[in-house]
């Protein structure tokens, strides 16, 4: 999250981009698009993530997360990392009780 709100408004160019195939960064937003849907997908094998959980919605909670880090109120409001583990905690799958 703090790399990808380095620079503002670079959330929002990196979003096109994977979308817009006309953009310079279009090559290096589908690669790591797709590392990621990798990754997603041995995750979902291995038990540890929602089976429902697709690459681009993992990545749409990335995104919501780096904005909001990237827009946060000055003087220690960043919430960014309550937002995060939020968005971890709803992914992840836990054994049923009972």
């Amino acid at each position: 999250m703090r790399h990808s709100s380095t620079f503002r408004g670079l959330v929002g160019i990196l979003t096109r981009s994977m979308y817009d195939e006309g953009t310079p960064s279009h090559a290096a937003c589908a690669a790591m698009h797709g590392s990621g849907a990798d990754l997603l997908r041995a995750a979902r094998r291995a038990g540890r993530v929602r089976a429902d959980l697709t690459p681009d919605e993992l990545f749409d909670l990335l995104s919501g997360a780096a904005w909001v880090r990237e827009n946060a109120l000055p003087e220690g409001r960043d919430r960014t990392d309550r937002h995060l583990r939020l968005i971890m905690e709803g992914r992840v799958t836990r054994p049923r009780t009972g």
